[in-house]
């Protein structure tokens, strides 16, 4: 029922930031990734509050996941204390990019990308 109306706002609603909180599963450990960085203590502060046990919250310079295309800023939930630090790509041998070359396709040809990086294969 929200996802519609969400894609037709086409903009960032609380229910980005809700979705994982009331998540039914309950998950204890997890990654979760947030569209500003300015949510990301609260998130964890909150999840922990929740009985989370482990938990890395990320942004990657406005985006929702770690990415390619930047430093990536966590926040992470681990025994009880939370902790802030910085990940980048670059540090493990893995080349920056841009989000245009991150896209994929339709359904076919992110199949094929995909199958080609489960092979060990570039794509």
């Amino acid at each position: 029922l929200v996802v519609p109306v969400r894609r037709k706002l086409r903009v960032r609603t609380v229910f980005n930031i809700m979705g994982p909180l009331i998540n039914p599963a309950g998950a204890a450990r997890g990654v979760i990734g947030v569209y500003d960085k300015k949510y990301s203590r609260v998130m964890a502060e909150t999840l922990k509050l929740l009985g989370a046990k482990h938990i890395i919250v990320v942004n990657t310079e406005g985006v929702d996941e770690f990415t390619t295309t930047g430093k990536a800023n966590v926040v992470e939930l681990k025994n009880g204390q939370i902790s802030e630090w910085e990940f980048d790509a670059q540090d493990i041998g893995i080349p920056r990019c841009n989000v245009e070359d991150l896209k994929g396709g339709d359904a076919k040809v992110n199949s094929a990308i995909l199958t080609s990086i489960l092979k060990g294969e570039k794509p």
